[in-house]
C-alpha cells in the first residue's frame, strides 16, 4: 500500500488486510536512487534477494508470489 507524505512516499505489505512490518519509504525530491540506498533498501528493509527485488521492480513479480516469499522466510505468518 502506497502512502504519499511530504517529502517521502512509503510503502507497507499488508497481508490479509494487516499492514506487517515490512516497508520501505523513496523520497520523493530524486528521481533516482544510487545502489546503496537500493541495497539497504532490499536487504534490510524489502527482505528480498537481488534478483526478487529487480522482478518487483519489474512488475512480473505478483503480489501472491511475494506473500509466498515472506511466509518461508517467517516475515508473515498464516
Amino acid at each position: 500500500k502506497r502512502i504519499e507524505g511530504d517529502k517521502h512516499t512509503r510503502f507497507h505489505f499488508h497481508y490479509q488486510g494487516k499492514k506487517t512490518s515490512i516497508w520501505t519509504a523513496v523520497s520523493r525530491g530524486h528521481s533516482e536512487i544510487m545502489e546503496p540506498i537500493i541495497s539497504q533498501i532490499r536487504r534490510d528493509e524489502l527482505h528480498l534477494e537481488r534478483r526478487e527485488f529487480e522482478l518487483l521492480l519489474e512488475c512480473p513479480i505478483r503480489q501472491e508470489h511475494l506473500t509466498q516469499i515472506y511466509l518461508q522466510r517467517g516475515f508473515v505468518k498464516l
